[in-house]
């Protein structure tokens, strides 16, 4: 386990400075920051992304910063932008966030999918911790062993202060897992002991390659997504056929159960996963759906599982993140919108619907280098109903290498 501690800014301090005014209503896209990469010392492919009890957007990029590797950031209401960290690499620290941060006791938690001190050339990833006094340490580094590797997605935080998170690879490495080296882990983070444990090991049939992270439904269950295995399914040329994925449940009990196996047809490839105040998960595919270009799902209180939007171009290709507020459920996706923009795939949306996929509409279309493209799965939403979400490229186009480093947005539904 990492012991290093690096002091870098106060970060409450930084964040009562971000908090001192509000931003003021104007039009209903905004783009709050663009990224300019290591040349700039910023950050760049935006990903992470969260607020915080006040309204502060906090997030990590998976890229530039001093080091090239990824940043941890703020941006108050103020509009201030201020970088809390710097991601070196080594093993000492991680290289590459690319999940969303979580907020526990004013401290910020995520993982990068490499760094710190496992034989994976250049580390098997890590957990992190930056405390409220600006301190970065690791809590935890992965060897890609029995232990997993590559942590992705967002992690999840019980009322003890435990963390639950998973490994894209590890774990069980025979049969079907041995090619893609593990498929992968559900782990645990004492709260009181630090001590890493594994609660649950892929093995194909259930699921490979968890990524989107977990949730926690008001009774303390968790649930996620693999992104791939559970049946012979979507067939890409490549023998076995890597399957479509699966949705999971881990009950108080510690007991698992897929509770769907994706069959191409209700989609393939899930890539992200959340839950409303009443316990129903919505989530989204990459791939599948009516005209193969994903869909939004749905898995309610009751054991139901539905499609509720699929597809089609012009709304949109590839969904991201799906976030609900008042019983509308607002996504983006990575492509899509205005086929003749972005090489003829589109620049990627903004939608919001009812929960059922009634009243479907587009709320804002990206038009690369004036506000992004390819916007990314994690979204937030604040106490007036603004939504958050960041581009991964586009912005400004003279920078990272004439594609843009991406941009930070807020939008008024």
């Amino acid at each position: 386990m990492g012991q290093f501690r690096h002091r870098i800014l106060c970060l409450s301090v930084a964040l009562a400075f971000l908090s001192s005014t509000q931003f003021v209503s104007g039009q209903s896209f905004r783009v709050l920051h663009t990224f300019e990469g290591q040349t700039a010392s910023d950050g760049a492919v935006p990903l992470g992304l969260t607020l915080d009890p006040s309204g502060n957007v906090l997030g990590t990029d998976s890229a530039g910063g001093l080091f090239g590797q990824g940043t941890i950031y703020a941006l108050g209401h103020n509009g201030q932008y201020v970088t809390l960290h710097h991601f070196a690499g080594g093993s000492t620290d991680g290289s590459f966030p690319n999940g969303g941060i979580v907020i526990d006791k004013g401290n910020l938690i995520g993982t990068t999918v490499a760094g710190g001190s496992g034989r994976c050339g250049g580390g098997c990833g890590t957990v992190f911790r930056l405390n409220r006094a600006g301190e970065f340490s690791l809590l935890y580094t992965f060897l890609n062993g029995a232990d997993g590797g590559i942590p992705s997605g967002s992690l999840a935080i019980d009322a003890k202060g435990n963390i639950f998170g998973e490994t894209e690879v590890g774990g069980n490495v025979s049969g079907k897992c041995f090619s893609v080296g593990g498929c992968g882990t559900i782990f645990r983070i004492d709260a009181r002991t630090g001590q890493l444990s594994i609660i649950h090991t892929f093995s194909w049939t259930d699921g490979t390659l968890p990524f989107a992270g977990l949730v926690f439904d008001s009774v303390g269950n968790l649930y996620g997504i693999t992104e791939k295995g559970g049946a012979d399914l979507c067939k890409t040329g490549i023998a076995p056929a890597p399957g479509c994925g699966t949705l999971f449940k881990l009950d108080v009990t510690g007991k698992f159960t897929v509770l769907h196996v994706f069959k191409k047809t209700d989609g393939a490839f899930p890539i992200f996963l959340t839950i409303d105040q009443n316990d129903n998960l919505y989530g989204t595919t990459l791939n599948g759906g009516a005209s193969g270009l994903g869909e939004v799902f749905t898995f309610d209180n009751q054991g139901n599982f539905s499609v509720i939007h699929s597809f089609g171009g012009s709304d949109g290709e590839f969904p991201g993140g799906v976030v609900t507020s008042n019983g509308t459920v607002f996504g983006s996706a990575g492509a899509g919108g205005d086929l003749l923009l972005c090489g003829g795939s589109g620049c990627g949306v903004v939608f919001e619907m009812d929960s059922d996929g009634g009243n479907f509409q587009l709320l804002h279309t990206f038009q690369d280098s004036v506000d992004g493209t390819n916007p990314y799965i994690f979204l937030g939403v604040d106490s007036a109903s603004r939504l958050y979400g960041t581009a991964t490229a586009g912005g400004d186009n003279q920078a990272c290498g004439g594609i843009g480093c991406g941009t930070l947005y807020v939008l008024t539904p």
